[in-house]
């Protein structure tokens, strides 16, 4: 008498066996990636208020050039609320900054007269608005 050996039910075990590691496997220890820093371990941003200005002036620039091929094709913001491990979706953070930089795009496009051989210095107003205390005032109020 000799042992048979069914080659489909070892294989369906062997699978089964497999899977069941697997799975076993990824329950385990979770481990998250810290997408806040770079490759050697250093933070992207110092501290919350240097990552809100940073997307403050994305925000310029986006509402600024509208539907220009500049905001088309530049995903800055998205890229900075992914790498903002939810700060800027507390308490709504990235939409009330949105609505501060809009509101200072509105008073850039209502100010008559303000143009640089005929066109808007936009980027430049973003780079003010940017470097502006009441910016930094408003965004120590998001903390």
């Amino acid at each position: 008498m000799g042992i048979t050996i069914n080659k489909y039910k070892v294989t369906v075990f062997v699978l089964q066996v497999m899977i069941i590691l697997m799975v076993t496997a990824c329950n385990g220890e979770k481990r998250s990636v810290d997408i806040s820093r770079n490759a050697d371990g250093s933070k992207i941003f110092r501290n919350k208020i240097e990552l809100f200005r940073d997307y403050a002036f994305c925000s310029c620039l986006e509402y600024s050039y509208k539907k220009d091929s500049i905001q088309i094709r530049d995903d800055s913001r998205a890229t900075l609320y992914d790498l903002s491990n939810d700060e800027l979706m507390i308490n709504k953070r990235g939409q009330q900054i949105d609505s501060f930089a809009r509101e200072y795009v509105d008073r850039i496009d209502a100010r008559p007269g303000q143009t640089y051989e005929g066109r808007k210095s936009r980027s430049f107003d973003c780079l003010m608005f940017f470097k502006s205390n009441k910016l930094l005032r408003f965004l120590k109020t998001l903390k």
